[in-house]
């Protein structure tokens, strides 16, 4: 088995783990949707222990950020979450790898979710959901044939 931890970065940070392997589709085995910026990010990782969380990841993906020039928008706590993505990372000689914004719906349609057995409930798991869709983007990537087979039906879908 390989695991996978994906994180959507923000005021509120959407964290999942996956478990995945050479003939079985990505299977959710951990999701927490941590608020509080990067204070937030830090007392999560520090509370849990997650030293060991951390090292024992095969991959770490997160979603990277892009300021669109929208007034309002939250820049400070994306960026601060991503500056201690990034040290963690390096901490435990991980790579970062870091994904556009999946584009909500488009990139990992809600479909795929129920095919997975998946279950995010209302705006509390928006984030959650979100750091989802990005370790599935991650998986299809990488062309994990039985997630892709899970997900959209078929081999030919990539």
């Amino acid at each position: 088995m390989s695991t996978l931890l994906a994180f959507d970065p923000g005021k509120r940070t959407g964290i999942v783990e996956v478990y995945f392997d050479a003939t079985t589709a990505a299977q959710l085995t951990y999701s927490e949707d941590v608020p509080g910026g990067v204070q937030g990010y830090l007392d999560w990782y520090e509370a849990k222990g997650y030293d060991d969380f951390w090292r024992c990841q095969d991959y770490v993906v997160a979603e990277d950020f892009i300021y669109h020039g929208r007034p309002g928008a939250d820049v400070k706590d994306p960026l601060e979450v991503l500056g201690a993505l990034h040290a963690h990372a390096d901490v435990w000689n991980k790579e970062l790898v870091l994904q556009q914004p999946a584009g909500r719906k488009v990139a990992v349609p809600d479909e795929a979710f129920e095919r997975l057995g998946w279950t995010f409930i209302g705006k509390k798991d928006r984030n959650v959901k979100e750091a989802a869709r990005h370790a599935l983007v991650f998986l299809r990537n990488c062309k994990h044939m039985p997630t892709i087979k899970a997900i959209f039906g078929g081999p030919d879908v990539v």
